[in-house]
């Protein structure tokens, strides 16, 4: 089973909106799942399935028994989500605004040429194999007078185009590596009026958004853009617009001693869940079976469920009808139904929480004999 002990990555921020805690993050969530047993559940849509909703992707939503459980073992902090894009952006210059906006342009260009390259290559081996047939067909014996002519001039034409195909890409080769280097002969020439450029653009105050992506017109000088020779290009690829998934760069990343946020008060599915997760379980919502939450051995990409748990106070009445209903349907999906919560209950101010770490808490387990 998997360690329930802090990883040497150190504890991930839980970022908590309007009393719900999250996780944006791909490698905390990974962290989380893989070290602490912690799987969470997925509530955003995919970008290439957005109307499906079998599948979902990050964030992740994290329960209140989860978020306890993490801060409790060290494995994470909570951050007030909102306070802390207030204070990062109050803190974020215009320099640095600009730069993200900038590294995210050059990023989209490399995706869209690496794109632009898939394509060239796909329709190379397209071509290539249209020859080959072409070259099989005039070859066949089958293939006699007017027919045979046809396909010929069509091999014709098809190797004339591939030998454009192949001209044009030389040609661009040879002027995207001219134009590299007369960029960079000319950024070492002017070194002064690139840095006085640049603190005119740092320093500008005008109302303009400070998240439009500078031109080219911004910083070049009237006499330069005057005595540019215009530069033939052969391609046409247009940058990808880059959405980042987190605010973290260009804002800082938060740390345990910014905030001052408390975990969830403890109930008696904190404790129980902390138990249950003391025992190398992972645990889901276990909304669909009536329970709290679904308790699987391992993984549960890998594992069905073992157990459908429910929490109830230690001085708590129960129906009796709920667990007959419990046993019958955990009997029925071949699961079974797991009640338990803490000994001593819990302290609602809380302060020394009994129970939350899985010591004091007990557990039974109800089957339905009679199916």
């Amino acid at each position: 089973m998997t360690s329930t002990t802090t990883s040497s990555q150190g504890p991930v921020p839980i970022h908590r909106i309007a009393h719900h805690y999250y996780l944006y993050s791909a490698p905390a969530i990974s962290q989380l799942r893989a070290t602490h047993s912690i799987p969470g559940t997925l509530i955003g849509t995919l970008p290439q399935c957005p109307q499906q909703n079998v599948f979902l992707g990050l964030p992740i939503l994290l329960s209140y028994s989860e978020t306890r459980r993490l801060v409790t073992i060290g494995a994470a902090y909570i951050v007030d989500d909102v306070a802390a894009h207030r204070n990062g952006l109050s803190a974020l210059g215009r320099g640095e605004k600009m730069r993200w906006m900038m590294r995210l342009k050059e990023e989209g260009m490399r995706v869209a040429k690496m794109q632009e390259e898939t394509k060239k290559e796909e329709s190379r081996v397209a071509m290539a194999k249209e020859l080959e047939r072409l070259k099989a067909e005039v070859d066949s014996s089958e293939l006699k007078g007017e027919k045979k002519e046809r396909v010929l001039r069509k091999l014709r034409r098809k190797e004339e185009e591939q030998r454009e195909e192949v001209g044009i890409l030389d040609r661009a080769n040879e002027d995207a590596d001219l134009t590299s280097t007369e960029g960079s002969t000319s950024r070492e020439a002017t070194p002064s009026s690139t840095a006085s450029t640049n603190t005119s653009t740092a320093t500008a105050d005008d109302d303009e958004s400070l998240f439009d992506t500078p031109t080219t017109s911004r910083s070049a000088t009237p006499s330069s853009a005057k005595t540019a020779k215009p530069q033939t290009s052969h391609s046409t690829t247009a940058a990808y617009t880059i959405t980042p998934t987190l605010s973290t760069p260009p804002l800082p990343t938060p740390i345990p001693s910014d905030h001052h946020e408390r975990p969830p008060l403890p109930t008696p599915a904190t404790a129980l869940h902390a138990y249950m997760h003391s025992q190398s379980y992972f645990l889901l919502p276990g909304l669909r079976f009536g329970s709290h939450f679904n308790a699987y051995p391992g993984d549960p990409l890998r594992f069905h469920a073992h157990f459908l748990c429910r929490a109830y106070e230690w001085e708590e009445e129960i129906e009796v009808m709920e667990l007959v209903g419990g046993g019958r349907l955990g009997t029925g999906v071949k699961k079974g139904f797991l009640i338990g919560g803490p000994v001593s209950g819990v302290d609602e101010g809380g302060e020394n929480e009994e129970g939350d770490d899985g010591k004091d808490v007990r557990c039974f387990c109800i089957e339905w004999g009679g199916m």
